[in-house]
């Protein structure tokens, strides 16, 4: 009994020496967050944004890809701190195909025989070479050849 005594005396002295400080909500409320921004737009980035602000309140800070598309969004949403924000592109109204020049990779790994290595490649091409000026261009890439080109010409667009 002794020793619980004395551990409980323990307790309260170092309980007593302790500072405590409390958090000041108002300071939290006074931090901004951040958005990383990725997708659709003309440059990535990371946004700093007063506490509960929204989408709308990102969108007036970038520039947007003119393919962008924003109607899979609240606009009123409220961002969080460390939020990612991704802007899609929209999609090609031709038969929903594939624009090579812009997709991303997981539209490019839709497309029959492209897997992630070819889908990266497909990237790699476009952003260290050039765009694709047509179709057929794709063939270009390492790993796409008349065989690939064939089952997936009626799928893509530039």
């Amino acid at each position: 009994m002794s020793k619980s005594l004395l551990i409980f005396f323990i307790l309260i002295v170092i309980a007593i020496q302790c500072t405590f400080q409390p958090i000041s909500l108002e300071k939290l409320a006074n931090e901004d967050i951040s958005v990383e921004v990725r997708g659709a737009v003309i440059e990535e980035k990371t946004v700093y944004l007063p506490p509960y602000s929204t989408i709308d309140d990102v969108l007036e800070q970038i520039h947007l890809h003119p393919q962008a598309d924003l109607q899979p969004f609240n606009k009123s949403l409220i961002l969080n701190d460390h939020d990612v924000l991704t802007i899609p592109y929209k999609k090609d109204e031709n038969n929903e195909r594939v624009n090579i020049n812009i997709a991303d990779l997981s539209e490019l790994i839709t497309l029959p025989g492209v897997g992630k290595s070819t889908a990266l490649e497909i990237i790699e091409y476009r952003e260290n070479v050039e765009l694709f000026s047509c179709i057929e261009d794709i063939q270009n890439v390492k790993g796409i050849g008349p065989t690939k080109f064939e089952k997936m010409k009626d799928k893509i667009s530039v």
